[in-house]
């Protein structure tokens, strides 16, 4: 029995001394490959709804053919309390880790923050055409007191990131800024890519990131005096897409754990543009929008290598899709054509009439924010909601001015330029301009109005591996937009450019954004014509 006992107490030490106490249950059965979100054992941090009042979160509204959009970006502090970029409101918002209200900060004004990061002392934000502001956060409450630090190329910003009481601009090509030092000389990361690893190196050190489908997206994020925190894009991007993003930690090279947070594919409403986040302490915290609220989670650290694509997926996205019945083409024009008519469409000036032209706020219409009340010469054509008039196409308004054949005709006719409100259920007689349907229906001529359901009826559904300018991708019943042009880089496609009209931005209407692929392959299609 005594024999017994002491093997007993002997078998205990030696299971304590293989499995760490800090590991969770899913590395105690360690397998690389990951199915189900419950062998992951995510912690909720906080919660925060969204709302009208200040101490709430602020999202657009919930409409068919409108892109969800909300929060963009958080930080969580020393202290434990989170910072939210709210950028539809127009501020930043601090709240305790219970979800109690703090303070607003109000950002620049017709600035369209997409990123933050913060310090103990300032807080940056990164605007929607790349320019970069600083404040300090103590100083008095009021957007005059932003500092523009510079503007850079959007293709090549990854995101604004804290690192040893500094904040970078980390970059695609390597060569990160630093904002917190003026003119300091950063340590430069190379990157190569053999036969799907990817390989950085930074101050004499390489690591090594070994991917078994297609890398989209590898950067470091931050380091410490022990460990390395790198940013892992992978993706499926053939007849059954996949997206993943997730964190791996390194030592001296050497990746020991993952930290691999819920798919986008899961989330609820908008993709933020920062969706995790890598606290000095090295916790990861991932903010996930929810029906109701963002909720932000810990995301644990798992041991050794990780991911959700499973050999399973790899053999199931080689595997064609059925075979369907023929797409009704009705006469249209290609992608090549209709390419060059997006570029004129973006492009092409006008002149705007503060008076005539403006559309007033009402319960149902709003003035895009780019154009206001005084005259001055515009290009591009104003968002819509329901429009479809472009420079020559139109839609037919149900009212007494009849046909609108494009939108010039429409404001020699009285209508005015564009419409943000979204309230309604449809057009509202007597605005012009395009939504985001209407402006790929007026992009390739078609002869009515199509909507982001119907769009798939009239064009071939590919994959993306295969996507090239002229090709659409498509959210259906939300959001559609033009591929314009595929960045890569050591053989990652991590970003595209995109013609569509939206209310993004500073400009509310017919323009050019910056998408990573990452955030678009678990929700959009891709399809050609």
């Amino acid at each position: 029995m005594r024999k017994i006992r002491i093997f007993a107490m002997l078998l205990i030490v030696i299971m304590m001394t293989v499995i760490p106490s800090e590991i969770s249950l899913a590395d105690q059965v360690y397998s690389k490959y990951v199915y189900s979100n419950d062998d992951i054992g995510y912690i909720v941090y906080s919660y925060i709804p969204y709302g009208q009042s200040d101490d709430t979160l602020t999202i657009n509204e919930r409409k068919e053919d409108l892109e969800p959009l909300g929060p963009n970006s958080f930080a969580i502090m020393p202290d434990g309390t989170i910072y939210i970029l709210d950028t539809l409101s127009g501020k930043i918002k601090h709240y305790t880790k219970e979800g109690k209200f703090l303070e607003a900060i109000q950002l620049p004004i017709d600035v369209y923050a997409i990123d933050m990061e913060i310090t103990a002392n300032t807080v940056y934000i990164l605007g929607f055409d790349g320019e970069i502001y600083a404040r300090e956060l103590d100083s008095y409450n009021s957007s005059a007191m932003w500092s523009l630090k510079g503007k850079y190329p959007r293709e090549d910003i990854i995101a604004l990131q804290a690192e040893n009481g500094m904040v970078y601009v980390r970059s695609w090509t390597g060569n990160d800024k630093n904002l917190s030092i003026q003119d300091e000389t950063v340590t430069p990361i190379t990157k190569s890519n053999k036969d799907n690893v990817i390989t950085l190196n930074k101050a004499g050190i390489s690591y090594k990131i070994n991917y078994v489908a297609h890398p989209i997206g590898t950067y470091i994020v931050k380091s410490d005096a022990n460990k390395t925190y790198i940013m892992e894009q992978e993706a499926l991007l053939g007849y059954y897409p996949y997206a993943e993003t997730r964190i791996g930690q390194y030592i001296n090279g050497v990746k020991v754990a993952t930290a691999l947070p819920i798919s986008t594919a899961d989330y609820k409403y908008s993709i933020p543009y920062k969706k995790l986040y890598i606290a000095d302490d090295g916790n990861v915290y991932q903010m996930v929008p929810e029906e109701n609220g963002i909720k932000i989670y810990i995301v644990p650290w798992l041991k050794g290598e990780r991911t959700r694509i499973t050999p399973e997926m790899i053999a199931l996205d080689k595997k064609p899709w059925p075979e369907t019945e023929p797409i009704v083409t009705p006469l249209t024009v290609g992608a090549s054509e209709a390419l060059d008519r997006a570029y004129t469409t973006c492009f092409t000036g006008w002149w705007y009439n503060g008076t005539t032209h403006h559309t007033p706020t009402t319960p149902t219409t709003q003035s895009p924010i780019q154009l206001g009340t005084t005259p001055k010469q515009v290009a591009g054509i104003p968002y819509c909601w329901g429009g479809m008039n472009g420079w020559d196409t139109g839609t037919y308004t149900g009212s007494t001015l009849a046909y609108m054949i494009n939108f010039d005709t429409a404001l020699s006719k009285g209508q005015t330029a564009g419409n943000v409100n979204t309230s309604t259920d449809g057009y509202v007689p007597g605005t012009a301009g395009l939504d985001c349907s209407g402006f790929i229906s007026a992009m390739f001529k078609f002869n009515t109005k199509l909507s982001t359901r119907s769009i798939p009826n009239y064009f071939t559904k590919i994959t993306w591996s295969q996507v090239a300018p002229g090709d659409i991708a498509n959210y259906a019943g939300k959001h559609v937009f033009m591929i314009k042009y595929k960045y890569t880089s050591n053989g990652e496609f991590y970003m595209m450019s995109t013609y569509e009209s939206t209310t993004q931005g500073s400009y509310q209407g017919t323009t050019i954004l910056h998408r990573y692929l990452a955030d678009v392959v678990n929700v959009y299609t891709p399809y050609r014509k």
